[in-house]
């Protein structure tokens, strides 16, 4: 594989934006990390591990119209799902990131098929910047991926810490993207891609392993310890709004009796009103139990339906930026382990 020099891939994208194609990349603005459309890759920023909101709102944006409704004939007109998306290149995720995507593909991917999702995922390609080390409260290796993970990436590049980039296609549309300017690629730089991995293992401090939790977790479904773990959380979602993963959403329509629209908004389970019954009745009826759910659909639900693959990619964005500090980490760990006399409960 080949190699590119930080100034090339600059040029790279310029050149890139000069044929024709959108580029979204890290920018800041008021102290504010996340990813945006440029026009020169002059306003990049990308910050040192993960940007403060993820890539996940460009396709799957907080709120869309998917249908309008109107006096006349044809009442409702569903927003044409070709018309949501344009070609784009997309710079600067972090493979935490990229390995998002593949959750979102799963999930708007399956029967009954999410045209607005899939089309703007099937419109981008991912061109991801890979990780020499983890950050503070970094963990995807604990989830099963990597800092040097391809999962979800068209191109990764890879930092080699003197100014250069290792550079692997991990699908024809990358393939296609690097061939399309050969001149500002060099030679293959020696190391390959397992090798960094294994180089950032060594530099790495010991992390829990969450891969395989989901049935320890829900053997302690009627713990008290959810209680004791979770009941500072505030049901504000700011950590599912901040996550790549997180995929929940509402359909409310906005309007008057004439003409108005349906939108899908995004929701999260940590809200108290998402399980809310018109009864009255919530089945989740505090924060432990809907922080609880949090998790099991993390780690044992998803990964159950899913091949074993865990619904955190271990970004970190949702113990940085909560406001009571829950860490998602520690409660995962404690409530793991195994209770005397412990009995999974009936939890449907």
């Amino acid at each position: 594989m080949p190699s590119i020099t930080e100034s090339n891939v600059q040029e790279w994208l310029r050149q890139i934006i000069a044929g024709g194609l959108r580029v979204v990349a890290p920018v800041e603005s008021a102290g504010v990390s996340q990813f945006a459309a440029i026009t020169d890759p002059a306003a990049i920023r990308l910050p040192q591990w993960t940007t403060t909101v993820s890539f996940k709102q460009h396709v799957f944006p907080r709120t869309e119209a998917v249908l309008n409704y109107q006096p006349g004939p044809v009442r409702t007109v569903p927003v044409d799902p070709a018309t949501v998306a344009v070609p784009t290149v997309a710079f600067g995720l972090r493979p935490c990131d990229a390995a998002g995507l593949i959750v979102l593909r799963e999930m708007f991917g399956q029967d009954p098929v999410d045209p607005y999702i899939m089309n703007r995922l099937d419109q981008t390609i991912i061109v991801s910047v890979g990780c020499r080390e983890l950050g503070p409260v970094c963990f995807c290796l604990a989830c099963g991926y990597s800092p040097a993970g391809i999962d979800g990436s068209d191109v990764l590049l890879m930092p080699l810490g003197d100014g250069t980039y290792r550079v692997d296609a991990a699908t024809s549309r990358g393939t296609a993207l690097i061939a399309a300017h050969p001149g500002l690629f060099g030679q293959d730089p020696g190391q390959t891609r397992e090798e960094l991995e294994q180089q950032i293992r060594q530099r790495t401090r010991d992390l829990d392993d969450f891969t395989g939790i989901g049935d320890k977790l829900l053997a302690r479904f009627s713990d008290p310890g959810w209680d004791e773990h979770a009941l500072r959380c505030l049901g504000c979602a700011m950590c599912a709004y901040l996550c790549p993963t997180c995929h929940c959403f509402n359909l409310v329509d906005e309007g008057d009796l004439r003409h108005g629209e349906r939108r899908r908004t995004w929701d999260a389970c940590g809200i108290g009103e998402f399980t809310l019954h018109a009864s009255g009745h919530n089945p989740r009826p505090d924060q432990p139990s809907r922080y609880r759910q949090r998790l099991l659909h993390k780690f044992s639900y998803y990964p159950a339906n899913h091949d074993g693959r865990i619904m955190c990619v271990g970004c970190g964005r949702c113990i940085t930026h909560c406001p009571v500090t829950v860490d998602i980490r520690e409660i995962a760990a404690a409530m793991s382990q195994p209770v005397a006399g412990s009995e999974a409960a009936n939890h449907g």
